[in-house]
């Protein structure tokens, strides 16, 4: 089992509250990069739909793979809220079959950086090729961290106030580098406390 699966099923009940403050600001981006192409587009790393409904919503063909079913549990809920008729299915990037060849495929949020491994990377970076169609577009978003940052604030725990469904939690999140040759294998803990703090 990928070593993501089991954190985002874990974590999909907290994820929209974490983020939902946050100024990420990449949702117009992909849809007009979406809304650009002719033809099906492929969010892989959909998530709880936070891109994806609004591909929906601006009239895009698109399909969504994720790791999580629990995930994509809080995705169809939100969809059905909002009178929306998903395509989405449970599938890791290293190997899903596609079921069609997409115009564009878009790996946001930095979700291809969870294949921690260079297999991984290769093997998911196979499959997305085999998904498209011969001129098709792939666009993945990266982070990489400045030295700087690395040093000043790695193994630092940080720590959040979320509220969720009426109770409030406190997430602490720690990265580390866990392999100093290969600086993109960075381990991201996020854990809940309920109650005062």
């Amino acid at each position: 089992m990928h070593p993501a699966k089991g954190f985002f099923d874990e974590w999909a009940g907290f994820y929209d509250a974490n983020y939902e403050d946050q100024e990420i600001g990449d949702v117009e981006f992909y849809v007009n990069l979406a809304q650009e192409v002719d033809g099906p587009v492929l969010e892989v790393g959909c998530g709880t739909g936070r891109i994806y409904l609004d591909l929906l919503r601006a009239g895009v063909d698109a399909y969504g793979i994720d790791i999580s079913e629990e995930m994509l549990a809080i995705l169809e809920q939100k969809a059905d809220e909002a009178d929306l008729t998903p395509s989405v299915r449970q599938s890791d990037m290293t190997d899903f079959v596609p079921t069609r060849k997409y115009e564009l495929i878009i790996v946001p949020f930095r979700t291809f950086l969870h294949n921690v491994t260079i297999a991984d990377q290769k093997a998911a970076l196979r499959q997305l090729r085999e998904a498209l169609v011969p001129d098709g577009r792939l666009v993945l978003n990266f982070f990489v961290p400045s030295f700087d940052v690395i040093c000043e604030t790695y193994g630092d725990p940080k720590t959040q106030s979320v509220t969720h469904r009426g109770d409030e939690y406190v997430v602490t999140d720690v990265s580390r580098i866990v392999d100093v040759c290969n600086i993109c294998r960075i381990s991201h803990e996020a854990t809940t406390t309920i109650g005062n703090w």
